[in-house]
């Protein structure tokens, strides 16, 4: 059976007014009394993809925010690609465990964005092609 995918509905845990929202995405994802070794962001320009990879043994929490986007994924164990389509207009996140295949898709007109962190510092990050351009 494949390890489930867990969409995190960010902006229910935001704070919002008229400069926008703020949150705290390690408290809302439940992990903000772990110790986490890696943390990043990226942008994505219009059509094109991050990720395309897996990690072995890391636990990878991903939050997207900028514009629409489609996040990609799917198990060793299955040849299904599941899709979610981001509309862009709130951030949304995901906890993606070990062994699933993820990537995102810049869907927009403009570059968005990208936070990623792990629970563990060497994440064993295994390249692969769930999908191509």
């Amino acid at each position: 059976m494949m390890p489930a995918i867990k969409r995190i509905d960010i902006i229910e845990n935001a704070h919002n007014d008229e400069r926008g929202w703020v949150t705290n995405p390690l408290e809302v994802a439940g992990v903000s009394s772990k110790t986490l070794s890696n943390l990043h962001i990226a942008s994505v320009k219009p059509g094109c993809i991050r990720g395309n990879h897996y990690h072995n043994h890391a636990t990878e929490w991903l939050l997207i925010f900028g514009g629409a986007a489609s996040f990609y994924w799917r198990s060793s164990e299955e040849e299904t690609i599941h899709e979610e389509k981001i509309k862009g207009s709130d951030p949304v996140s995901f906890e993606i465990p070990p062994g699933i295949e993820h990537a995102v898709i810049n869907r927009s007109g403009k570059e968005i964005f990208l936070m990623a962190f792990r629970n563990i510092a060497d994440a064993d990050t295994i390249q692969s092609l769930i999908v191509k351009k």
